[in-house]
């Protein structure tokens, strides 16, 4: 986790998309992702649900389904980068002493109970609380990151403020001087008075952060970067549904299963099996061997659906994929900060 943070303060000056994708490919797994959820959030009356649903279940909260959102593997670097393009200047990251246990898969798994997380800006800054759990690989690469937020709050630097609370005591003590002399003209009367309006309106409006979005109190392309996230992986389970079964865009919507994913890292469990079955024969082969029936694949967690292949090609396409994964696992161990630029 301090290598997650220090690294990002590490970033090049030009917030170059190179560094975040070398940023990713150093601490996720290739089927890695980072995961937000505001279940615990009090449900705005404007917006009844802030996810699309690609997020099924909360492991901290338990909530299912989610209100929230979740970025893959292949979105993280331009996430990453979108963030820091908003005006953000640094990210702080304050946890208790996490649990620390090893599940069945023999992945670690940390849970820190109480995390605050601190978005630095320019005039203000963003504190969010709640639970952290992460899911580590065997080879120390994160699979799974997820945030369950509970609140958050907005400080705004004083000294951005004072200037504007200055002007309101002299406009409030010239106002009163003002309606105590009889002496006055209306005019300068008015004047005082339109003078003290447009002083209050200008600090109602640095108090209002319209960069933040109201109710997740993320930068609001930062939001949106995260909502096109999830369109595009809800889209691409569709076109695949489509190509499948041989049917057409709309039918496809129509007849698309809403099937709950898989857990957090059963893609990289079956790209684990998978390599070992192809270590000295085929795949097909091998699914026979072990009785398994050879067409299946457990669909990924990126497009929340349950895939069905039936062709040597797409198997082919799968044992390259999980081949090259591991290779790159055991080659790239996490390297030092000092390793990114």
């Amino acid at each position: 986790m301090q290598q997650f943070v220090h690294c990002q303060q590490r970033r090049t000056a030009d917030n170059n998309i190179i560094f975040w994708k070398r940023f990713v490919a150093e601490l996720f797994a290739p089927n890695g992702k980072k995961s937000f959820c505001f279940s615990l959030y009090p449900r705005p009356k404007t917006r009844a649900n802030l996810s699309l649903g690609s997020m099924k279940k909360c492991d901290i909260c338990k909530k299912n389904p989610v209100n929230g959102y979740e970025a893959c593997f292949d979105v993280l670097p331009r996430l990453l980068k979108v963030k820091y393009e908003s005006g953000l200047l640094e990210e702080r990251l304050f946890t208790d002493i996490p649990s620390e246990f090893r599940d069945p898969s023999g992945y670690i798994v940390l849970v820190c109970k109480k995390a605050r997380r601190e978005s630095l800006f320019d005039k203000f800054r963003v504190v969010h609380k709640g639970s952290i759990r992460i899911v580590f690989s065997p080879y120390i690469k994160i699979c799974s990151w997820e945030f369950c937020v509970t609140h958050h709050e907005v400080f705004i630097s004083r000294s951005h403020l004072v200037p504007n609370v200055n002007q309101i005591g002299d406009a409030i003590s010239k106002f009163q001087n003002f309606a105590a002399n009889n002496n006055v003209t209306a005019e300068e009367f008015q004047e005082s008075s339109n003078k003290l309006v447009a002083v209050t309106q200008e600090l109602a409006k640095k108090l209002e952060v319209p960069m933040l979005d109201d109710y997740s109190g993320f930068a609001k392309s930062y939001v949106r970067c995260l909502q096109l996230a999830e369109v595009g992986n809800l889209m691409k389970g569709v076109i695949d549904f489509s190509i499948r079964n041989k049917i057409g865009p709309i039918e496809s919507l129509e007849k698309f299963p809403k099937k709950p994913r898989i857990g957090d890292h059963g893609e990289d469990q079956l790209q684990q099996q998978q390599q070992h079955q192809n270590g000295n024969h085929d795949l097909n082969n091998g699914g026979r061997n072990n009785g398994h029936t050879p067409g299946i694949q457990i669909g990924s967690s990126r497009n929340g659906t349950l895939a069905t292949s039936s062709t040597v090609q797409i198997h082919n396409s799968v044992d390259s994929r999980v081949q090259n994964s591991v290779n790159g696992e055991e080659n790239a161990q996490i390297q030092p900060p000092n390793s990114l630029p």
